[in-house]
């Protein structure tokens, strides 16, 4: 989310030059597919999103291909403080993250 997004389609066969559009399904809020088939923008919102394809040559013939994409929430680390500790004595706090893949590793 909030990221710049671009991933080409491509076909073959046919004759060129091809021309793509979504059929079904929806796009990531923020993404839109070129008649030149890339799929591009910067996402609006995450979550898993499945579309349907299609190209067409210039004759007019046809292909369709269902394709899915995930978007996901920025990763961040949720804490902005810690509570004081006390010199000598065990101290234990979380850091918290949210967003990216978990799960999760912190150095």
């Amino acid at each position: 989310v909030g990221i710049a997004y671009s991933q080409p389609i491509a076909a073959a066969g046919g004759t060129p030059p091809y021309v793509f559009s979504v059929t079904g399904g929806s796009l990531p809020p923020g993404l839109t597919l070129s008649n030149a088939g890339n799929l591009q923008g910067t996402p609006t919102s995450g979550g898993e999103f499945a579309f349907t394809v299609r190209v067409n040559d210039q004759p007019g013939a046809s292909a369709t291909r269902n394709f899915s994409v995930r978007i996901f929430q920025p990763l961040t680390i949720l804490n902005s403080t810690f509570s004081p500790g006390v010199e000598g004595a065990p101290y234990a706090e979380p850091v918290l993250a949210a967003g990216g893949i978990p799960p999760y590793r912190f150095s």
